[in-house]
């Protein structure tokens, strides 16, 4: 069992940050994402920066956009001495 905790700042950053380095402690942890807007879990696809939050479709996506984007943020990649990194990866 996986229990997650939201961070006291109630900022939606720290929210992604500790979702991302949850789904990275736990490789064995199979995740079953639904979209964001319509809670649909077939043919989902993943934020492709955050990898975080789930849309059905591009329509959703940008429906929930505007609320999104100000906690979308890259995961840190983790070598293998536990120190976490920036990812490099293009917005």
């Amino acid at each position: 069992m996986v229990v997650l905790v939201d961070p006291l700042c109630d900022r939606e950053r720290c929210r992604t940050r500790v979702r991302q380095e949850t789904l990275q402690m736990t490789p064995w942890f199979t995740t079953v994402m639904c979209c964001k807007i319509c809670a649909k879990v077939d043919g989902v696809k993943k934020c492709g920066r955050c990898q975080v939050v789930a849309y059905c479709g591009k329509a959703h996506q940008r429906l929930d956009w505007a609320v999104h984007k100000a906690g979308c943020v890259a995961p840190r990649k983790v070598d293998d001495s536990g120190a976490a990194q920036a990812a490099s990866v293009r917005p």
